[in-house]
C-alpha cells in the first residue's frame, strides 16, 4: 500500500475514533466545570483564560450532551493534523518522515486524550503548534509570518498561560539566528500578540488580575485562594466544633474503620528525587506504547548528524520548543508536584525530532493500535468497570461515575442546593441544569463558582427567606451556618453494584452490600431556627 493511501486510512481512523470517544466517555469533573463557564460568556475566568469556555459553547444548547459539548474542541484537535503534516513537509520532504509525524502526533496517549477530554491544554496545544509552524516559516522563508506567529501566541495565552513559555523559545531561536533581529517582523509579531491578548488583559485589569494571581499561586506555591476574589453571596461555611449537634452527626451511618498507623515522613532527599522521578516518568508515560518504536529507533540511530538532517534552517526553534519547557518544569519539580500535562507541549517539537529516527512501520502502527485500544478500554471501564479492587482510588471512576444518578436523585428538591466542591456543583448542573447548584465557600478551594456572582444562584437573604436549603458533600460532618440547624442526613453510595440510598435512621452500615463504594456523598437538610 502506498504511503499516501495508508496515511489517509490512518487519518480516517483517527477521526472516527475521536468522534466515537467523545460520544461515550462521560463528562469528567473539570470538563463539566468548563462547560458551565460557557453559560456565562466572558473574556476571562478565575482559573484560566477564556478560550476553553468558548470551545464549550455548544453545551449551552445541548445540556448534558457530552458529544456536542466537546465537538468544537475535537474539531480543533483534528485541525492539528494538517498543521503537523505541513510543518513536517517544510522540515523534511521524505514521505516516511511525514508518516512518522502523523503516527506520533495522533496516537501517543497524550495526543489521544487531548482530543477527547476538553481542557485548556487542547487549545494550548493547537496554538503552540500553529505558532511553531508560523515561526518556522518566518525563520526559514518568509519573515512576515512572525505576525501570524504572534497572533497564534496571543490566542495560545488566551487558552492557557503556559503559552508564555514560547516567548523564551522564540528568543532563543532569534539569538541563534541574529540576522532575524535586525528586521522589523519579529517585533511586529510581538505587537500582534499583545493586540490579540489585549481584551483578556483588560478583563484581568478590571478584575484585579485574579486569574494571574491564582495561576502564580497554584504553580509556584500550591495556593488555591486569592484574597478578595470571593463574591458576596453566601456566608462562609464554619467547621463544626466538637460537641455540637452537627459534629454528632458523624455517628450517623457510622462504619468501623481500620486503625491506620501514622506514616513516617520520607527523608527530604528521597521526597525530592521522587517528585523529579514522577515528573520525568509522567512525560514518558504520555507516549504510551509508542515508546517501543521510539526506543528501537534511538538504538538504531547511527549518528547525531543523521538524526538532525534537514533541521538546519529552524533547528534551534524546534530544539528550544522541546528543551525549554522540559528544563523549566524539571527545575520546578523538586519543590512542586508537576502534573504530566503541564510540560506536554514539549511533545509537539519532540515529534519532529523523533520522526527522523529509523522506526519500522509495523511497530509504529501496532503501537498506535494498542494505544488506541488502551483508551478504548478506559472508556469502557468508565461504563463497566474492568477491575473492582479499589474503586475509590480509581481516578477514571472517581471522575465520571455516579454524578448523573446523584443529580437525578436531587432534581426534585424544592429548596436551594449547595455543594462543597466546584466539581460536584458543575457536574450536577451539567446533568440537571435546573438544579442551579452553588458552591458553598469555605469548604473546598476557591473557584469561579465562588468568584462570579451569576454562578451564586442564591444568597444569604434568599436562604433565610426560604428557611430551608440542602448541602451535598463528601464530609460526614456538616459545617455550621448561623441561624440554621441540620434536620436530616441522607447517605448516597455510588457502588459497582448500583446507586444506594440510606436515610438518616440507619445508624450502622456494617452489613452494607457495598463496603467499597466509588463515592460516598452526604445530603444535609438545613432549616432555619427561627
Amino acid at each position: 500500500m502506498k504511503q499516501n493511501q495508508l496515511g489517509s486510512i490512518v487519518i480516517g481512523f483517527a477521526i472516527l475514533f475521536q468522534l466515537i470517544a467523545i460520544s461515550f466517555l462521560p463528562a469528567t469533573q473539570d470538563e463539566a466545570y468548563y462547560f458551565y463557564w460557557s453559560l456565562f460568556p466572558d473574556l476571562g475566568y478565575f482559573d484560566h483564560p477564556p478560550l476553553i469556555a468558548w470551545l464549550s459553547t455548544p453545551s449551552i444548547w445541548f445540556p448534558d450532551n457530552v458529544f456536542w459539548s466537546r465537538i468544537l474542541g475535537a474539531s480543533l484537535n483534528l485541525l492539528m493534523i494538517p498543521l503537523y503534516l505541513s510543518l513536517a513537509t517544510k522540515i523534511h520532504p521524505d514521505p516516511k518522515f511525514r508518516f512518522n509525524v502523523l503516527i506520533l502526533s495522533i496516537f501517543s496517549l497524550g495526543g489521544l486524550v487531548s482530543g477527547i477530554v476538553q481542557t485548556p491544554d487542547l487549545p494550548l496545544a493547537f496554538f503552540w503548534l500553529l505558532a511553531l509552524h508560523e515561526s518556522y516559516v518566518a525563520m526559514t522563508n518568509n519573515p512576515k509570518r512572525w505576525i501570524t506567529a504572534g497572533i497564534a501566541t496571543g490566542l495560545g495565552i488566551a487558552s492557557k498561560y503556559t503559552m508564555l513559555i514560547i516567548g523564551l523559545v522564540f528568543l532563543w531561536a532569534l539569538i541563534r539566528e541574529k540576522k532575524q533581529l535586525s528586521k522589523i517582523w519579529p517585533y511586529l509579531g510581538g505587537l500582534a500578540c499583545l493586540l490579540t491578548l489585549l481584551p483578556h488583559l483588560h478583563w484581568n485589569h478590571q478584575h484585579d488580575w485574579v486569574s494571574f494571581k491564582f495561576q502564580m499561586g497554584r504553580g509556584f506555591l500550591s495556593q488555591y485562594e486569592v484574597p478578595g476574589a470571593q463574591a458576596h453571596g453566601i456566608s462562609q461555611a464554619i467547621p463544626a466544633s466538637p460537641g455540637t449537634h452537627e459534629d454528632s452527626l458523624k455517628y450517623t451511618f457510622y462504619e468501623p474503620s481500620k486503625v491506620h498507623l501514622p506514616k513516617q515522613p520520607k527523608p527530604v532527599l528521597k521526597k525530592t528525587l521522587g517528585k523529579v522521578g514522577q515528573f520525568f516518568g509522567g512525560q514518558l508515560g504520555l507516549w504510551g506504547l509508542l515508546l517501543f518504536p521510539i526506543g528501537l529507533g534511538l538504538w538504531r540511530q547511527k549518528s547525531v548528524k543523521t538524526q538532525t538532517k534537514g533541521f538546519d534552517p529552524g533547528k534551534s526553534l524546534i530544539w528550544a520548543s522541546v528543551a525549554i519547557p522540559i528544563v523549566l518544569f524539571a527545575m520546578l519539580s523538586p519543590i512542586q508536584h508537576i502534573e504530566a500535562n503541564w510540560a506536554a507541549i514539549s511533545m509537539i517539537g519532540m515529534i519532529f525530532l523523533l520522526a527522523s529516527l529509523q522506526m519500522t512501520k509495523f511497530l509504529l502502527l501496532s503501537s498506535a493500535i494498542l494505544n488506541s485500544s488502551l483508551i478504548g478500554l478506559v472508556i469502557l471501564h468508565s461504563h463497566s468497570p474492568l477491575t473492582t479492587k479499589n474503586p475509590a482510588k480509581d481516578r477514571i471512576l472517581r471522575e465520571t461515575s455516579g454524578y448523573e444518578d446523584l443529580a437525578l436523585n436531587l432534581k426534585d428538591l424544592k429548596a436551594p442546593v449547595l455543594a462543597d466542591t466546584y466539581q460536584t456543583a458543575s457536574l450536577l448542573n451539567f446533568y440537571q441544569r435546573d438544579l442551579l447548584v452553588s458552591q458553598w465557600p469555605g469548604i473546598a478551594r476557591m473557584s469561579e463558582l465562588v468568584r462570579r456572582r451569576e454562578m451564586i444562584h442564591t444568597n444569604q437573604k434568599t436562604l433565610e427567606a426560604s428557611g430551608i436549603f440542602y448541602l451535598i458533600t463528601f464530609n460526614a460532618i456538616p459545617p455550621i451556618m448561623d441561624g440554621f440547624s441540620v434536620t436530616s442526613k441522607t447517605h448516597f453510595r455510588d457502588c459497582l453494584e448500583g446507586f444506594i440510598i440510606y436515610k438518616s435512621n440507619a445508624q450502622w452500615l456494617g452489613s452494607s452490600p457495598c463496603p467499597k463504594p466509588i463515592h460516598k456523598w452526604y445530603l444535609y437538610r438545613y432549616q432555619s431556627k427561627s
